[in-house]
């Protein structure tokens, strides 16, 4: 109880006051959510392409939650959501996880700095593996501009603030959010009338649809929905595969349809969201992966007997 550990008792939860010093402090709610986030923000995890990406998906409409010490005081919105961006504190491991970077000097140059990123963010060619150490030269010189990759529709995006052209410096940084295919796959596309809980177009609507994740969160504080109405409301098709807006307490439910049976579509929340993270063919290619998946799994494991038990 004393980190915010509680236990669930027939629908009610005691939350437990710490104290720090003299001022008295709500213990941090321990929940699916917060354990989701921290595991993809994780050190270990943003060693990796895949965990930078996850990490970003989660955190890129509360970016500006956690903006670095170059940007103005207008791009700064804990004031404004101070809940919501309480919530999302892990982010800032994203934007400030190395010491800071020093561009090079563009006096002579004006070019320099972009040069600079492009050769540390160019994806290695051939048979050359891409590296942890990799990894974590791009992120380095890329953190503080993370913002600059975010949609233009977003409050977190910088382009307005820092300008243009700086933030082309670092368009290579977008290889860490998944490439240039990030902008070219569409929603629509991907989550239409096709799609059943039987086939692949299934399983790439819901992977989409993860990528704005907080669109779909039912806790008003991790939501952003209310922050970023109109770019969650392009995602509307996730309606197809479970995933529902909360909208001041309510949500839709939608009905999905396999052959003959009516299913209704699991509902996507964070419980979900970090348990498929956790026991992904990715996860449990590592020792950390297959613990963490344990830890959830455990008491289940009778749910999913092998053939030979």
């Amino acid at each position: 109880e004393l980190v915010g550990f509680t236990f669930f008792l027939g629908g009610a939860t005691a939350n437990v006051v710490t104290t720090k010093t003299a001022t008295t402090k709500i213990a941090p709610k321990f929940d699916a959510f917060q354990s989701a986030i921290e595991a993809a923000c994780s050190p270990d995890s943003l060693r990796t392409l895949d965990g930078i990406e996850l990490c970003y998906n989660k955190c890129q409409a509360h970016l500006c939650c956690v903006s670095t010490d170059a940007l103005s005081a207008d791009f700064d919105c804990s004031d404004t959501y101070p809940d919501e961006c309480n919530a999302y504190y892990v982010c800032e491991n994203l934007v400030s996880q190395y010491n800071l970077w020093t561009p090079p000097s563009t006096s002579f140059d004006p070019y320099a700095v972009k040069i600079a990123v492009n050769d540390v963010c160019i994806l290695p060619q051939g048979n050359v593996p891409v590296t942890e150490e990799w990894v974590g030269n791009c992120h380095q010189v890329c953190e503080e501009r993370m913002c600059c990759l975010a949609h233009s529709s977003l409050g977190s995006n910088c382009v307005e603030i820092l300008g243009g052209d700086e933030c082309a410096d670092y368009s290579a940084c977008k290889v860490l959010i998944g490439g240039e295919e990030r902008d070219t796959k569409s929603i629509d596309d991907l989550c239409n009338s096709e799609v059943s809980s039987t086939n692949e177009p299934f399983s790439d609507c819901r992977e989409e649809c993860k990528s704005r994740s907080c669109c779909f969160e039912t806790e008003p504080a991790y939501s952003c929905y209310a922050m970023e109405e109109e770019w969650c409301n392009e995602y509307k098709s996730c309606e197809l595969v479970g995933f529902t807006f909360f909208l001041g307490g309510a949500t839709a439910n939608v009905v999905t349809t396999k052959t003959a049976t009516t299913k209704i579509a699991p509902k996507f929340d964070a419980f979900q969201s970090a348990i498929e993270a956790a026991c992904s063919p990715d996860s449990l290619r590592t020792l950390d992966g297959i613990e963490l998946c344990y830890n959830k799994c455990q008491a289940h494991l009778c749910c999913v007997s092998t053939d030979a038990l």
